[in-house]
């Protein structure tokens, strides 16, 4: 067994989604069939996200050095992995961390664009997911970051949760906010005196009401105990420890 990470499960649980060294991995729940997508000539890597629907994967897979694509897995019964796998788009530069929006036909991921040496600032940009999307249809939604670590959408699929690996923001879309959260650090629900916790991974939870994240007194440096799963509401109260 070579291990599962990155684990999703569909909307309607009944499928499950993992990373695999190179390849993903998915389980229907109730036969237990596994189908592998991917390949070692285009790896894939990072979080894969599952439709609203069900019936699309994205994924982010390596077409060459800094340059990821992100493809779409037709989920319908029966249809041929080999067969099922389009590449969403062609953009300039590495393309990850595919987000479905709510209730939509598209799809949010982590853009970087491409400098002269050949790195560049990260973008949040949008996409739709029918057949013969062009990069002229992609939309940006947040621009000038460092980095994108995670991209989660709220419930009502107006917001996203944008985490940059350091700083954690609220992006209302219709109104073109952003707001920073997490910002002094959730305090730990276990230390005997006032003690924030290093935030990594955040991600809204179904409700729109909790963070979920992973998070340690000093990011799971030894001696420090390893990282634990958190979740708070938005104002980084009410902590509570779900590992």
């Amino acid at each position: 067994n070579e291990g599962h990470h990155l684990p999703t499960l569909s909307p309607s649980g009944t499928l499950l989604a993992a990373q695999r060294p190179v390849i993903v991995v998915a389980w229907d729940l109730a036969t237990g069939a596994e189908t592998v997508y991917g390949s070692a000539g285009r790896p894939s890597r990072g979080p894969v996200d599952i439709s609203p629907d069900g019936t699309l994967l994205a994924m982010s897979c390596l077409r060459s050095a800094r340059d990821d694509d992100i493809f779409l897995v037709d989920l319908s019964a029966g249809a041929a992995p080999d067969r099922t796998q389009r590449r969403l788009l062609r953009l300039p530069g590495a393309d990850r961390l595919p987000a479905f929006r709510p209730n939509s036909e598209t799809v949010a991921f982590a853009h970087q664009v491409v400098s002269e040496n050949g790195t560049g600032a990260w973008q949040v940009v949008e996409a739709p997911t029918t057949p013969g999307a062009r990069n002229e249809d992609v939309k940006v939604l947040v621009d000038a970051l460092p980095a994108v670590g995670r991209i989660s959408w709220f419930p009502d699929g107006k917001r996203l949760l944008v985490w940059d690996g350091g700083a954690t923001r609220i992006v209302d879309l219709p109104k073109a906010t952003q707001e920073r959260v997490l910002a002094e650090g959730p305090l730990d629900p276990d230390a005997g005196e006032p003690t924030p916790l290093v935030v990594q991974d955040p991600c809204v939870d179904d409700t729109g009401e909790w963070l979920v994240f992973s998070g340690s007194r000093t990011g799971g440096i030894a001696p420090d105990p390893p990282l634990r799963v958190y979740r708070c509401k938005l104002d980084g109260s009410a902590v509570e420890r779900l590992s």
